[in-house]
């Protein structure tokens, strides 16, 4: 039962999460087993949320992206689990019709709120790098529900916009958006293609070697 009200940011008031995951920091230093249980937990309720696209679920999905930036913050977890979260949120039955509609903007914002919190501590070595790629997806991911409602002759909303060129500007002022899905898709290809060219130096590298 402990855990279970330690792994709910809802329970203290929002301003008071970081406080929360401080207090787990601070038991997982004697009891290592409390942060572990704690993260998965919280990691299982963006999974369910993802899987259930209900919007009932939206704002505690919300806290709890939220508390997992946090606990970031406090080294209860590291990088590679925040971006597997955040490749989770944009690839994760993107575009289904029951799971991701063209309308549907919540991972946007859940993205957003996730590297607001925490997106800071990426500007050095590989976390830079690391992040510097995901941005160039989640802009491809942006940009594709940007043209979906321009198909339709819907305009898109600028809240949502706004909320993206806040967190750009506040982890990434260096990097311009691109203006459209295509420049978003060339610049994707780019990185897919010297990823590649990289694996496949290792390959030859292993085999001559």
């Amino acid at each position: 039962y402990a855990v279970q009200c330690l792994s709910n940011p809802s329970l203290p008031r929002y301003n008071n999460v970081p406080y929360l995951a401080s207090l787990i920091a601070a038991l997982s230093s004697c009891h290592d087993w409390i942060g572990i249980r704690v993260l998965d937990q919280t990691l299982e309720d963006i999974r369910i949320a993802l899987e259930v696209n209900s919007p009932s679920l939206h704002q505690s999905t919300v806290l709890s992206v939220i508390f997992l930036g946090q606990l970031y913050n406090y080294s209860v977890c590291d990088s590679p689990v925040i971006f597997k979260t955040l490749y989770q949120l944009i690839t994760f039955g993107a575009f289904d019709p029951l799971l991701d509609d063209w309308n549907d903007l919540t991972r946007i914002g859940l993205v957003c709120e996730l590297l607001l919190v925490c997106g800071e501590y990426f500007n050095v070595g590989s976390a830079k790098k690391k992040l510097d790629c995901f941005l160039a997806y989640f802009y491809r991911y942006l940009l594709a529900k940007e043209e979906a409602f321009k198909a339709r002759d819907i305009v898109f909303p600028k809240n949502v916009r706004f909320r993206v060129e806040e967190m750009n500007d506040y982890v990434r002022k260096d990097i311009k958006i691109p203006e459209s899905f295509d420049e978003a898709q060339r610049i994707v290809d780019g990185i897919q293609q010297q990823y590649g060219k990289m694996v496949l130096f290792l390959l030859i590298s292993k085999n001559t070697g």
